[in-house]
C-alpha cells in the first residue's frame, strides 16, 4: 500500500499556497468551511482554457485551439524530448499565441497558473518581454484581469501594457534565469462598490499572485482596463512588444473561470497487475438541492503503457461521479478507480482533475483532495 498527500503532488507550477489554505483573494465576505489542513482544491470551473506542451499528439498550441500573432511561427518550436515549448531570440516580435472563450455565467473570478523558464532575459523592463495575460470584460463595462511580464525580471503590467509595478520589494524580487519558475494568479474580478472616478462602480476587487514563492496581494484597478468583447475571455502567452529578445520554455499554462483548475500530478509503483486508485475527499461547504456530485477524471501510465516523460499519462479513464453525502459525521468521500494493465513494481504516474465540461459535474463547492491511496485491488 502506499498512501500519498497533498504535497506530493507537482501543480503544475500553481503556487503552493493553493493546497495549504484557502488564499483566494477575497473583500465580498465569503467564508471557507472547509478543512484547514493540506488539500488540493478542486472548484467548479464554468470555462478553462489551457496549453500544455505534453499533451499527447497536440503538442503545438495551434493543436489545442490557441491562435498565433506575428509574421511567422519561428521563434517557437516543440521539444518532444523534454515535453516544452521552446521560444528563441531569432525572430521578429511581436509573436505571441492567443485564445478566447464564451463566459455564460455572471463574470465573477479568475486564476491562471503555469511553468516556464527563461534562458536568455531581456536587458531591461521596457525592452518588452514574455508575458501572460488574462482579461474578460462584464456586460457592461470594460475588460479586467492580471498581466505579468519576464523581460530582466518578473513584474506586473496593466493590462493595456503601459505601466509595469513590481511584484514585491527589489529585494525579494526573483531574477534567476535558466531555472523554472512557476507563477500564480488569482483576480476578484468583481469587488464592493467603488465611488473614485476612471474606475468601473464594482471593480473593488482584489488580487493575489506569486512567482517561485514570492507573493504579492494587489487592488485589481491597478491592473487597469483592457477593451474587449463582454463575456469573452482573452489568454495571451509570448512577446508582445517589438524588438524582444528573448529565449525560454514553457510546460504548461492554465486559466480558469471562476475556480482553480487544476491537474495535479503524481508518481507511485504500480501494486499488482491491477492497482485499486482510492481518492479521498472533503468538500469546502455543504451541497444543496441535489447539487451534490463532481465529476473527477484519472489518466494514468507506466512503462507497460508506453510512459514517456515528456507526455501527460494516455491512459483515460473518463469523469467518474464523486457523489458528496452531506450527513457523513467524518467529511470523507472516496472515490476508488482500477488502474488495469500494469505489471507490479513498475514505476507509475497518474493526473486527477475535475472534469468541469462533464454533464455530472453539478456541486458548486470545491472538493478537497486530501489523500490518494494505492493498493492491489481485490474482489
Amino acid at each position: 500500500m502506499i498512501v500519498l498527500g497533498p504535497r506530493d503532488a507537482d501543480l503544475g507550477g500553481a503556487p503552493a499556497y493553493w493546497r495549504e489554505a484557502d488564499w483566494r483573494p477575497d473583500s465580498v465576505g465569503r467564508t471557507p468551511r472547509g478543512p484547514t489542513f493540506p488539500a488540493i482544491p478542486f472548484d467548479r470551473c464554468d470555462l478553462v482554457l489551457e496549453y500544455d506542451a505534453r499533451w499527447p499528439g497536440r503538442p503545438l498550441p495551434s493543436d489545442q485551439g490557441w491562435e498565433l500573432a506575428s509574421e511567422g511561427d519561428g521563434l517557437w518550436s516543440h521539444d518532444a524530448r523534454h515535453g516544452v515549448l521552446r521560444f528563441r531570440p531569432e525572430g521578429a516580435t511581436p509573436s505571441f499565441w492567443r485564445r478566447m472563450g464564451r463566459l455564460e455565467s455572471k463574470l465573477d473570478r479568475g486564476a491562471a497558473h503555469g511553468l516556464f523558464r527563461i534562458d536568455q532575459g531581456a536587458q531591461e523592463i521596457r525592452a518588452g518581454g514574455f508575458e501572460v495575460m488574462f482579461m474578460v470584460a462584464p456586460p457592461q463595462g470594460r475588460a479586467r484581469g492580471m498581466r505579468g511580464c519576464w523581460s530582466d525580471r518578473w513584474h506586473w503590467r496593466t493590462l493595456d501594457g503601459g505601466v509595469p509595478f513590481p511584484l514585491a520589494k527589489a529585494s525579494a524580487e526573483p531574477s534567476l534565469d535558466r531555472v523554472w519558475h512557476g507563477f500564480g494568479m488569482d483576480a476578484e474580478l468583481v469587488g464592493p462598490p467603488v465611488p473614485q472616478d476612471n474606475f468601473d462602480p464594482d471593480d473593488g476587487g482584489t488580487t493575489l499572485g506569486s512567482l517561485s514563492g514570492v507573493v504579492s496581494q494587489e487592488d485589481r484597478r491597478r491592473f487597469g482596463y483592457g477593451e474587449f468583447e463582454p463575456q469573452t475571455p482573452l489568454v495571451i502567452f509570448g512577446m508582445t512588444e517589438p524588438g524582444t529578445a528573448m529565449a525560454g520554455q514553457i510546460r504548461n499554462l492554465c486559466v480558469s473561470f471562476p475556480g482553480r483548475f487544476l491537474r495535479p500530478s503524481f508518481r507511485a509503483v504500480a501494486q499488482a497487475e491491477t492497482t485499486r486508485l482510492r481518492l479521498l475527499f472533503g468538500v469546502d461547504g455543504s451541497p444543496r438541492d441535489g447539487r451534490n456530485t463532481a465529476a473527477i477524471r484519472v489518466r494514468y501510465t507506466a512503462p507497460s503503457l508506453g510512459m514517456r516523460e515528456g507526455l501527460l499519462p494516455q491512459k483515460d479513464l473518463g469523469g467518474r461521479p464523486l457523489a458528496i453525502d452531506p450527513g457523513r459525521a467524518d467529511g470523507l468521500h472516496e472515490l476508488a478507480v482500477d488502474l488495469e494493465g500494469l505489471k507490479p513494481g513498475e514505476p507509475l504516474r497518474f493526473t486527477v482533475e475535475r472534469a468541469w465540461d462533464a454533464d455530472a459535474d453539478t456541486m458548486p463547492e470545491t472538493a478537497l483532495l486530501l489523500a490518494a491511496i494505492l493498493e492491489e485491488a481485490r474482489p
